[in-house]
């Protein structure tokens, strides 16, 4: 448990004999001290041994091993074994379990690293699903357009609010730079055009040098429209805002910039642009 520094006991043998949830804190016991120093403990009797815990005298404990487990520079638990009488560790044994200590270390790495990356991905599914629901909650929130912003009126779409948008500064595009900038097949800005010229909103216009283009501008009304669908927008971006508290608003906004510079850098939207 690195984020208490606790070493909490995994397994033993035979199988209870040791207490289950049993911990020692860094420098506590052989163990403890084992995993602090990175040094091997070789306890031969453990009643006369000064640092002895009481709780593992009691359990009558004589003699005691400790070789800590590292691997990569990283310690990852240490490696224990006792008997209940006084005993003259050889150095062989010691020897013997500094090995069987090196060949378990790597194995702990590669199960806590597996653990590791099984907890991230469930915390990235987590924050995936949550994520997604509030951004189509934001989408459908400020995706919803009419013609009379405040008394109803026709529906206005999510691609006919944008291009009323991209063509309201009076600049007049041509159907393939509108593509370009809302992102969007060539033939269903063509199919968008012919809908929004349909709704009195838009002109299409041959272009006078090159007869193969069209280009678009906004009619008056199509103007109108887009100044009230900008002005309905502020207001509700500004009333949104107001019921967030002050000291958090800065903190709303640099999380909206870290989720735009995401999508921007999105694999999948620079499919689209290659395509």
């Amino acid at each position: 448990m690195p984020e208490r520094e606790l070493l909490a006991l995994l397994a033993c043998d035979p199988p209870g004999s040791m207490q289950q949830g049993c911990t020692r804190r860094r420098g506590q016991g052989a163990v403890g001290i084992a995993f602090e120093t990175g040094s091997p403990q070789v306890i031969e009797d453990y009643a006369t041994w000064p640092l002895a815990l009481p709780s593992a005298a009691g359990r009558g404990i004589g003699a005691a091993m400790a070789v800590p487990l590292f691997a990569g520079g990283r310690g990852e638990g240490v490696l224990c074994v006792r008997r209940y009488e006084p005993t003259c560790w050889s150095e062989r044994q010691l020897e013997t379990l500094s090995l069987l200590a090196s060949l378990v270390a790597p194995a702990m790495t590669a199960a806590r690293m597996h653990a590791d990356l099984e907890a991230s991905e469930e915390s990235f599914r987590a924050v995936y699903a949550d994520a997604q629901d509030q951004l189509l909650a934001l989408v459908r929130e400020f995706g919803q357009h009419r013609t009379d912003p405040m008394d109803g009126g026709e529906p206005v779409s999510m691609s006919e609010h944008q291009a009323l948008m991209e063509l309201s500064s009076g600049e007049e595009l041509s159907q393939t730079a509108l593509a370009v900038r809302l992102r969007l097949e060539k033939s269903t800005i063509s199919r968008l055009a012919v809908q929004m010229e349909s709704r009195g909103w838009l002109e299409r216009n041959r272009d006078t040098s090159d007869a193969r283009l069209v280009r678009l501008r906004l009619t008056p009304r199509g103007r109108a429209l887009a100044r009230d669908l900008s002005a309905y927008r502020a207001s509700k971006l500004q009333g949104m805002l107001s019921t967030i508290p002050e000291a958090d608003r800065e903190s709303v906004l640099q999380s909206l910039k870290v989720v735009i510079r995401a999508l921007n850098r999105s694999p999948l939207r620079d499919a689209d642009e290659a395509s």
